[in-house]
């Protein structure tokens, strides 16, 4: 089978279920799809609907009560009745209650500011998901092109090294203990294998469950390379930081709630100025209607009454209660917001550093892995033509195959740290995915 058909049979064992995505289409993707973001959002739903919630409290309010009963005979009138215990009948009674609030000190509009600022902590807490997920599906990514690039390595190692055991068996003078070192090699080469397709296997399930994608997900690049991005000054990212850090921003929403909470919880003390409408009627046959408006008739009556009043809600010591436990609150939120704009620029800092370390480990183990190439060539040189043993060949062998993991698996934490910058910052930072 030629190079190019071998080339194509990544491409045509692929499926109509199989995908592959670049890193930045891949979490355009996971913020659409991902299962976390989306529970989070209901969240965002249940807040607004609390101004429905607000709305409903200060609207106007209708009460009606409707009922018949047994009621025994009566006549007569307030000076002079005859009671007929034996005789019964119905009585009807009706009632409207109506309370239309038209003035209540502008409490109102305070629990509207107060779950607008509610909203935005929603909001933050969705931002503050998306980086954690963000995060794990850059973890997913690159975990999927490193185990691929330890596979195609170790794939490599192995061809060799079967090429080289299998030229020292053919030649009777090789030592049996060069070719037990061989076999040796090969073996825990083998065993490493098969640890690396059962890492590939969990970081492609691991990118599938992250970006909430239904068909099996790959990454465009087959391998892991080193793509060196220009790192900002600290000062840049602990200013981006103080502006869009997602703690400081929810903390800030917090407090603002929590004040609008306490002005409205205080002015539940105030009357409402509303209007009041309230109608009654009773009415049965079996009791003599008095027929005079200045006669109290319980049984035959209909009444009503229209007009604007005040209305009390008496709730001696709860409205102090309530505002005392917001003030708590809001307190608490003040004291988690000091600490995060001073720990906030420190732990940008940390983060900024490590990615810093990161770049500079990249650079010294790309020159290792060559250095380990290098070696692994002179000890094959040597081996082939009989000049050295096996046990400089299986020392080259493990020189190259630690040094190519240790460059792999410092692009990898290269990667991450810029993930982890974007993370503590608030907002995406990485130049490749802006």
């Amino acid at each position: 089978m030629g190079p190019f058909i071998l080339s194509l049979i990544p491409f045509l064992s692929f499926s109509n279920e199989v995908e592959r995505k670049s890193l930045k289409e891949t979490l355009e993707y996971a913020r659409l799809h991902s299962a976390d973001l989306q529970s989070q959002a209901v969240n965002e739903e249940i807040m607004q609907n609390e101004k429905a919630r607000v709305d409903f409290e200060f609207a106007p309010r209708l009460k009606s009560t409707l009922g018949v009963g047994p009621i025994t005979s009566a006549s007569g009138n307030a000076l002079n009745s005859e009671h007929e215990r034996d005789e019964w009948g119905a009585a009807f009674l009706a009632g409207i209650e109506f309370n239309w609030p038209l003035w209540s000190w502008g409490r109102q509009k305070n629990y509207h500011q107060a779950v607008k600022h509610g909203l935005s902590v929603k909001k933050a807490e969705n931002q503050e998901k998306w980086l954690e997920v963000s995060y794990q599906v850059k973890e997913a990514y690159y975990g999927y092109l490193l185990a691929h690039s330890l596979k195609d390595f170790v794939d490599g190692v192995e061809e060799k090294l079967k090429s080289a055991l299998k030229e020292a068996k053919s030649f009777k003078k090789k030592k049996k203990e060069s070719i037990y070192r061989l076999e040796i090699l090969l073996g825990q080469v083998s065993s490493k294998k098969n640890e690396i397709a059962s890492a590939l296997k969990i970081a492609s399930a691991g990118l599938k469950v992250r970006s909430g994608h239904k068909k099996e997900l790959y990454p465009t690049e087959e391998w892991l390379s080193s793509r060196f991005r220009k790192i900002e000054a600290l000062e840049y990212y602990q200013d981006k930081a103080l502006q869009n850090n997602v703690q400081i921003l929810k903390i800030a929403s917090g407090v603002k709630a929590q004040r609008e909470l306490i002005v409205a919880e205080k002015k539940g003390g105030y009357p409402v100025v509303g209007l009041l409408f309230k109608y009654n009627y009773t009415q049965t046959d079996v009791r003599e209607d008095q027929k005079s408006l200045f006669a109290y008739d319980p049984y035959n009556r209909s009444e009503a009454l229209l007009g604007v009043g005040l209305q009390w809600d008496w709730q001696f010591g709860k409205v102090s209660q309530k505002v005392k436990k917001i003030k708590l609150e809001e307190k608490k939120l003040l004291l988690k917001q000091e600490f995060a704009k001073r720990g906030i620029p420190e732990l940008v800092k940390k983060a900024w550093e490590e990615l810093i370390v990161a770049e500079k480990n990249v650079r010294i183990f790309k020159k290792t892995q060559k250095a380990g190439k290098k070696w692994l060539a002179r000890a094959a040189i040597g081996w082939g033509t009989g000049l050295a043993d096996s046990k400089k060949l299986v020392e080259a062998f493990s020189a190259r195959a630690q040094t190519r993991r240790q460059y792999l698996e410092a692009i990898y934490q290269y990667e991450l740290k810029w993930g982890a910058l974007s993370r503590v910052v608030g907002r995406e930072v990485d130049p490749n995915l802006l």
